[in-house]
This record gives structure tokens, C-alpha cells and sequence, in this order.
């Protein structure tokens, strides 16, 4: 994420998540949120027709890589860091266009999924779409 790789020693409160984990200041909550918000940016520019090629495999990577650091909750509980990115069925449906035609990337995608349906926006998303639900892997 950060190029400078230095953390501050200084801690908040994860902002609207009462008695949340700790939330380190220097800006890697902002540098999380903005990474991943970019990300699924990116994701619903591919669109899941390329969600297999070049640009989406990179795009699904950086996907990976933001979730799992939000899920780490070393920045901030990981509702505050995922619950409101958008559009969240173009997102699930890209992994899901991954995961059925890359064997290779299973195991992340399986992963991707997981640590999204593990937060309540996500999960009430994908309950409110039955066309989704039954394409889940």
C-alpha cells in the first residue's frame, strides 16, 4: 500500500465502530479505503466479460490483496473498510466469473468470497439476489 512502509506507534478507534480494533494513524485507514474503492472501480470498468484477462486478473489480484488486509483488522474492523463499496453483485459476480474459468485462482477466489460474505452488507446483498446466490461456488 504505503510507500513508505513506516506505521506510527499512535492509535484511534476504529471511526463509527464502537469499541472497534484499533485503527493505526498515518493514514492507512484512508490509503486501505481509497485502495480498495479503486479497486472495485477497476473491477466494474473490466466488466465480466474480461474478468479473465489480463486486466481482470490484475484487477482481481488487487482485489485480493486489499480484502485480505481489510479482513486482518490490523487497519479497522473490516466492516468499516468494506461495507459500503459498490457496485458489490458486479464485484461478487466477477470472482465467481473467475473462480468457474481459472482453476488456478480457486483457492483465492474461494478465499475473496469468504472474507466479503463475512461482512453483514455483503452477505444481505448476495440474500437479496437469488440469481447470485445460486451461482456461489
Amino acid at each position: 500500500f504505503g510507500s513508505s512502509g513506516q506505521e506510527t506507534s499512535g492509535c484511534l478507534l476504529t471511526p463509527g465502530v464502537p469499541g472497534g480494533p484499533a485503527m493505526h494513524t498515518g493514514g492507512e485507514f484512508a490509503e486501505t479505503r481509497l485502495f480498495l474503492q479503486q479497486t472495485v472501480q477497476r473491477i466494474d470498468e473490466v466488466g465480466l466479460s474480461k474478468a479473465t484477462d489480463g486486466a481482470g486478473i490484475t484487477a482481481f489480484n488487487e482485489l485480493y490483496k486489499g480484502i485480505v488486509r481489510a479482513s486482518s483488522g490490523k487497519v479497522a474492523a473490516p466492516e468499516a473498510l468494506l461495507s459500503d463499496l459498490e457496485p458489490k453483485g458486479t464485484v461478487l459476480r466477477f470472482v465467481i466469473e473467475i473462480h468457474e474459468q481459472k482453476k488456478m485462482y480457486r483457492r483465492k477466489t474461494a478465499s475473496v468470497i469468504d472474507m466479503l460474505l463475512h461482512v453483514e452488507a455483503w452477505l444481505q446483498s448476495l440474500k437479496g439476489d437469488a440469481e447470485l446466490s445460486a451461482a456461489l461456488p
